[in-house]
């Protein structure tokens, strides 16, 4: 049993039966949030954790939409940009939808998101008693969207939608550091683009290593303000930084097994050591349940994505608050030291 809204309520039970696969039948608990996820003691007394999800049970509902959404592209009902941002806004799947035509760029980023009442922290478990309900959901004008920006372009490789839209409350990587930038400074490098230019840029920025490009220049600015501690410290350094100005590629051009420059060898072999000297002062024993969270390093692999998760953010923003740049939104803590 649990108390929602003053009331004492019984938990149902799902039974999904033997499903292929697995030795044991699919059974578990629910409450008026969803499934029980597991359990936890606060101040002594047991409670259950349950997940709660905007789209569930809408399931069918959604492949309709997602059906009728597409034929209106395929048959033409979708003639500019504005009918597009209108003919996606009725998918309620959280993802990012593009368009283009010989006049007009435009994104929408559709999905059944939730107005959460004040004082929620997303980060946390939300009490589940009735008092912190969600207050509704966004309407399609208050999504994230827009008809050709300022900018000229729409950059998207899985980043946030826009300024002030939070990540899934399961998502810990969105920081300073995204491997869309990488995309974005790929472009900014032509004022004008051909579809050969684009796709160029494409192929540099996932072949580039995000850490060295994006992160290296905050560790670089916190090192330099003292003396290496050995040579072979300031040889490490300087290696990383001719990497960084070659362009950070990880390819094996000569095709001999080994990326090219000696840089990617360092600093695959010092990440670890350097995410853990930087957020090690203030973590200290959490320092593991930030890893059993988000990865260090979504390091590049044959499945031909990388660096969607993992510390760069953190390791980013500590340092450059260390070496005293201004923020936006600042840690309310930082470390204090980094090692080589």
């Amino acid at each position: 049993h649990y108390r929602y809204r003053g009331r004492c309520r019984a938990m149902t039970t799902f039974n999904a039966g033997q499903l292929e696969g697995p030795t044991e039948p699919v059974v578990f608990r629910e409450t008026v949030h969803g499934p029980v996820l597991g359990y936890a003691t606060v101040q002594g007394r047991r409670v259950a954790i349950s997940e709660k999800r905007a789209t569930r049970g809408r399931e069918a509902l959604n492949a309709y939409a997602f059906a009728f959404a597409f034929a209106d592209l395929n048959d033409s009902t979708v003639s500019s940009a504005r009918t597009f941002l209108k003919t996606m806004a009725q998918i309620e799947f959280t993802f990012n939808w593009f368009y283009a035509d010989d006049h007009d760029i435009a994104m929408f980023s559709s999905g059944r998101l939730p107005k959460r009442p004040r004082g929620i922290d997303s980060g946390l478990p939300t009490v589940g008693t009735g008092r912190y309900e969600w207050r509704g959901f966004l309407s399609p004008a208050q999504h994230a969207q827009v008809i050709n920006p300022p900018s000229g372009a729409i950059v998207n490789w899985n980043n946030k939608s826009a300024r002030d839209f939070g990540a899934a409350d399961n998502n810990w990587g969105r920081g300073s550091i995204h491997r869309s930038l990488l995309l974005q400074h790929a472009l900014d490098r032509n004022s004008t683009h051909t579809l050969d230019s684009v796709v160029a840029a494409m192929n540099r920025a996932a072949t580039q290593d995000l850490r060295v490009m994006e992160v290296l220049p905050a560790l670089a600015a916190v090192l330099d303000t003292g003396p290496a501690p050995t040579p072979r410290a300031a040889q490490i350094l300087q290696l990383l930084k001719d990497w960084r100005a070659a362009g950070g590629s990880r390819l094996d051009r000569d095709l001999d097994g080994k990326i090219d420059d000696p840089g990617a060898a360092i600093l695959d072999q010092a990440w670890p050591s350097i995410t853990d000297a930087v957020m090690g002062p203030v973590l200290g024993e959490q320092l593991a349940q930030l890893a059993s969270l988000m990865t260090r390093d979504n390091a590049p692999s044959s499945q031909g994505s990388a660096y969607l998760d993992g510390w760069y953010g953190y390791v980013d923003k500590d340092l450059r608050t260390i070496a005293g740049q201004r923020w936006r939104a600042r840690f309310t803590r930082s470390s204090v030291a980094v090692a080589t």
